[in-house]
């Protein structure tokens, strides 16, 4: 028996770790730009029918982001995902993965005003 609780410990264990490994991945990926020292900006379009995930592997291809998956999660909880406009968005590698969600929902929230 304290060879299964010992077992179940260490599964336990790591877990734990694989799921705080995630987080502070995620937590990153969030919040560090993909290339700092970029400042240069890029004229990112969004064409109509574009979906999160094409949206953001082309955000990944271009450089503007570290992590497509992590991004479409992202969108997700930001309630981006499904009111993605389409336009034309001036972004920069050095904006972090939040900034440049921020930007994307800012058009919507114009565009929401008008």
């Amino acid at each position: 028996m304290k060879a299964f609780a010992r077992f179940v410990t260490v599964v336990l264990a790591l877990v734990a770790l694989g799921v705080g490994f995630a987080g502070a991945t995620v937590a990153l990926d969030v919040t560090q730009p993909a290339n700092a020292k970029e400042p240069a900006t890029i004229q990112f379009e969004v064409k109509d029918g574009d979906t999160a995930t094409s949206i953001a592997q082309r955000l990944q291809d271009e450089g503007l982001i570290r992590n497509a998956l992590v991004f479409r999660l992202w969108a997700r909880y930001k309630k981006l995902d499904s009111g993605i406009e389409q336009g034309v968005y001036l972004l920069s590698p050095s904006m972090s993965m939040d900034k440049i969600i921020a930007q994307l929902l800012e058009m919507l929230k114009r565009l929401q005003r008008n």
